[in-house]
């Protein structure tokens, strides 16, 4: 393998088994692609917790001369940035494309670290609205040698073409420890061997020191993909403990995620690759997850997790499991739950150093998926799971880490369980609203309460408050099936059911309901009761000894005529 002159990374080719998964590159084959799909929901931004540090800016628009960093008098230049700023910094990049010329093989390089407890981060000030384009120039579009930072919410792309030899261009790669890249969309590179994201954490010494980072809700796409090589295109390479959740790679030209030197304590969770290798001319090759050790940094008894993932239409492997010279897989710590593979019994295997046995025969493998999952539209890059997907609720919601929203930024666990993949089943709302019949007071202190019942049993209730008259109500996230609703606003309105309301794969809007006035008494029935308490309040108004608000049906803060014309309407009849 050529190694790019100036990198300083240890070069050495793999082992050679039908496609080669081991493969250490110069500073970039090592990489970890985030992308989010064009289709997806935009987050809440910024994301919360970034501290309080110092703020800085850069722009397109800004002068490395007369600029000092703030909004009025932003940088122009990552490293003006970089070369001023000092732990807990968050240097705000505006929208806009950068187009980056490199220097050396970099285009752009932080170098300056944070803290365990006021780490750095670089922060596009717009989702995805800063954009890192290397031109087809830099060999890194961004080479991060700093420790404790966080690159949040850029798009990245225009990485130079690497070569068949071995050397690969990055978009993002990293040598520091405690590195969280997160929500960025990372895409179109070309091969020979492209890199979306590359992690590997390193020692001062320059060696793999097994350090923690992540790499989370990102979108990757089109990375080397389609061409007739086995060393193309990489999603994620792995060579720290990372903890990579929540992404959706797809379009790769050899693997997803590769996981390889020092990587022991990595966990892989709901992550969605989809349409990863090359089968052709030239031969099949390719994997959706490689959980490997091997080369420099690899330890004995090395352990992964890879859990809640999707991984469709590899050319070759789904999952393969591999461990070479000097490190090994445990056994017992490396485990495999609740992914969704198809045909999983021919598209999981493991490699011992050159034996090839399943997968299952080795390690903890337990309640795969097999069948397909049921997109959207994968073919326009919409990776949500269509209602009745087998990948819903089928996740482990007692792997080590869950985050609390998805991809979208939605909740994570909506049913019984979390789904598989990166993108969690919302449901469908149930969307209304309710009058108070014959009424012209105060809305706001009579509160409707919803309950949703499937089979009698109670699926979600809720208390709708609010000054309209009519009220809008929305009932989110309801699975596809068959419900009843019942509406109460007791006294005054009688109950209201609502039977047999049927939700399919769409939202469902009901309309309005107007609920009967004239149950004084709140019994659900409108009888001689009711006017025997509306006797004893007759003629009466708010502050008077015998009112009864109850009694005063149209809300006006006065008992007569008008109230009893109400009750007549309703006279003898009940709620539902």
């Amino acid at each position: 393998m050529i190694c790019r002159s100036g990198v300083g990374r240890e070069c050495r080719e793999g082992i050679s088994v039908p496609f080669r998964p081991a493969l250490c590159f110069s500073l970039c084959v090592s990489a970890l692609a985030l992308v989010i799909i064009p289709s997806a929901a935009a987050p809440a931004w910024p994301p919360a917790g970034l501290g309080t540090g110092s703020v800085y800016y850069v722009s397109t628009a800004g002068s490395d001369v007369t600029g000092n960093g703030t909004q009025s008098k932003p940088w122009a230049s990552f490293y003006k940035a970089d070369s001023n700023i000092g732990p807990g910094a968050i240097v705000h990049v505006m929208p806009g494309t950068y187009k980056i010329n490199p220097t050396g093989s970099n285009g752009v390089y932080t170098r300056t670290n944070g803290t365990s407890a006021n780490p750095i981060t670089w922060l596009s000030d717009t989702w995805q609205g800063a954009t890192i384009d290397g031109q087809g120039t830099c060999f890194y579009t961004w080479n991060n040698a700093a420790n404790y930072v966080n690159i949040y919410g850029f798009a990245l792309t225009g990485t130079e073409p690497g070569t068949n030899s071995g050397s690969g261009s990055c978009c993002i790669v990293s040598t520091g420890n405690n590195v969280n890249v997160g929500w960025c969309h990372v895409h179109d590179l070309l091969p020979l061997v492209a890199v979306g994201i590359d992690m590997c954490p390193k020692d001062t010494s320059g060696n793999y020191s097994d350090g923690p980072f992540t790499v989370h809700d990102c979108v990757i796409d089109n990375i080397g993909y389609g061409y007739p090589y086995d060393l193309c295109g990489y999603g994620i390479y792995d060579a720290g403990a990372g903890l990579i959740y929540n992404n959706l790679i797809y379009r790769c030209g050899t693997y997803g995620i590769h996981c390889w030197h020092g990587d022991s304590g990595t966990r892989i969770f709901n992550n969605t690759i989809d349409s990863v290798g090359y089968s052709g001319t030239a031969g099949t090759f390719g994997a959706g997850i490689v959980a490997g050790t091997g080369d420099g940094g690899a330890q004995p008894n090395t352990w992964l997790q890879v859990c809640n993932n999707v991984i469709t239409n590899c050319a070759y492997l789904g999952i393969f499991a591999i461990e070479y010279s000097p490190g090994t897989l445990s056994r017992t710590n490396t485990i495999f739950q609740n992914n969704l593979v198809p045909n999983y019994s021919a598209n999981s295997w493991f490699d011992s150093y050159g034996g090839w046995t399943p997968l299952s025969s080795n390690f903890t493998v337990t309640a795969t998926v097999t069948s397909n999952p049921t997109f959207v539209n994968s073919s326009g890059g919409d990776y949500h799971l269509q209602s009745g997907s087998p990948a819903i609720d089928a996740g482990n919601s007692g792997i080590y880490f869950i985050s609390s929203t998805d991809l979208d930024g939605n909740p994570r666990i909506v049913g019984s369980s979390i789904d598989i993949g990166a993108y969690e089943f919302q449901g469908y709302n149930i969307i209304g609203s309710v009058t108070l019949g014959n009424f012209v007071g105060n809305a706001a202190a009579w509160p409707i309460r919803l309950i949703l019942q499937q089979n009698g049993s109670v699926v979600y209730a809720q208390m709708v408050t609010g000054s309209g008259n009519p009220r809008s109500f929305t009932l989110p996230n309801m699975y596809p099936g068959t419900y009843d609703l019942t509406i109460e606003v007791m006294p005054h309105w009688l109950r209201k059911v609502i039977p047999g309301i049927v939700v399919s794969n769409q939202n469902l809007t009901l309309g309005t309901t107007t609920l009967i006035n004239g149950d004084v008494n709140g019994d659900n029935f409108v009888e001689d009761q009711d006017y025997s308490l509306m006797g004893a309040a007759w003629y009466s108004s708010v502050g008077d000894s015998n009112y009864n608000v109850n009694a005063d049906l149209n809300g006006d803060g006065f008992v007569e005529d008008q109230d009893y014309s109400i009750m007549g309407q309703a006279w003898y009849q009940s709620g539902d």
